[in-house]
């Protein structure tokens, strides 16, 4: 590695496996509902990661991958029509030692050794645990008091909340 590289590894940490339907793989001609109903098919599984990027300035978590009580919780997704097609857009596969603590301890670090996250968008297998996440974002907070949490496709909400406090915070964009 070259000294004036940042990054000295990075390092995947799977949390599980998905099925999805292959028409959500390539776009097609059929509109969503009608593939996600008629649709019997599913891809073979495919992994479920988070990336761990060890930063000169700090651990870096692109992703956090998935829950594992969506697989273990039967409550985990809504019930009524909602659920129902809900679960017609995935099946996840997640084990006892897939979790994004596991794999972190694996690594050597805990949630809370975590500087910065980044996550790419809101989808289920992205966001991780609640208690992954509350551990990264209570030590985020006890080293950056003013950190505040925004949806990345959001940035209106920075503006919204300047005005509503009189501050300009220090935004964490996930």
């Amino acid at each position: 590695m070259d000294r004036a590289d940042p990054i000295r590894r990075v390092s995947v940490v799977s949390t599980g496996q998905a099925q999805i339907r292959p028409d959500q793989l390539v776009s097609t001609w059929r509109p969503t509902l009608w593939w996600l109903l008629d649709s019997w098919r599913w891809t073979g599984l495919r992994p479920i990661n988070a990336y761990v990027i060890e930063h000169r300035d700090g651990l870096v978590l692109f992703d956090a991958g998935q829950d594992r009580a969506s697989v273990t919780d039967l409550g985990y997704f809504p019930g009524g029509m909602t659920g129902g097609l809900y679960g017609r857009l995935a099946r996840f596969a997640t084990g006892p030692t897939e979790t994004l603590t596991a794999g972190l301890d694996r690594l050597g670090y805990a949630a809370g050794d975590v500087s910065t996250a980044v996550l790419s968008h809101l989808h289920q297998d992205h966001i991780g645990g609640p208690a992954d996440s509350t551990a990264m974002i209570n030590a985020m907070r006890q080293r950056d008091p003013g950190l505040v949490i925004l949806p990345a496709h959001d940035p209106a909400a920075a503006s919204r909340l300047a005005r509503a406090t009189g501050q300009v915070p220090t935004l964490a964009t996930v």
